[in-house]
């Protein structure tokens, strides 16, 4: 009788097997129609905001600054109290008479002739001599832990430029200033703008 009994039993887990096995689990519809609405849930963000980007900053404007450096008759009140701390005399206006560039600062030199630059800040001023006129290319003022100086050299439009570089604190700036024959006059533009850096050397 009990064998006949676990025969019974085994019957009924085989058909139980097949059964199972012949009608599959449908899928859940609620999920279907998800999967249907947002294809693409899984997937990474194309590549169309790269595409703007880049085309954004290629159409970018980038803001220039230019100004024009007039002569002034110099009475000695701008240098006052100032060291001459570079000077150059070069030809700058090419009209065959070397002019004069002079940077001044208040800085002083130690016993071993070696210009002392205080954390603090020096008063820096550059001007231009040209005949007896003087052009401002950087105005007097104090620079907070920096210093100002100054470049000449005849670029690829066979004009002479004076590149001056003002760094201070935690900032870097280069103008760019070009003798103007006919308005007797120089172009000052800035060329270079670190914005706020953190300066290492």
């Amino acid at each position: 009788m009990k064998r006949k009994f676990l025969v019974l039993l085994s019957l009924m887990l085989i058909f139980t097997l097949f059964t199972a096995c012949s009608n599959p689990v449908a899928p859940d519809p609620s999920k279907a129609t998800e999967q249907t609405k947002n294809p693409q849930a899984d997937t990474k963000p194309s590549d169309t905001g790269k595409n703007t980007s880049t085309s954004n900053t290629s159409n970018s404007t980038i803001n220039v600054k230019t100004s024009t450096i007039t002569g002034y008759s110099e009475d000695g009140s701008t240098i006052k109290g100032l060291n001459v701390y570079d000077t150059i005399d070069y030809d700058i206006t090419q009209d065959g008479i070397n002019d004069k560039i002079t940077l001044y600062s208040d800085a002083r030199k130690d016993a071993n002739g070696k210009w002392v630059i205080s954390e603090g800040g020096q008063q820096w001023a550059l001007l231009a001599q040209v005949g007896a006129a003087t052009y401002s290319f950087f105005d007097r003022r104090f620079v907070q832990n920096g210093n100002v100086s100054f470049n000449v050299f005849k670029g690829k439009d066979n004009l002479i430029h004076v590149l001056v570089t003002n760094r201070e604190k935690d900032q870097i700036e280069v103008n760019d200033i070009v003798y103007a024959e006919k308005g007797n006059s120089f172009n000052k533009k800035l060329v270079y703008s670190s914005g706020s850096i953190q300066l290492i050397h």
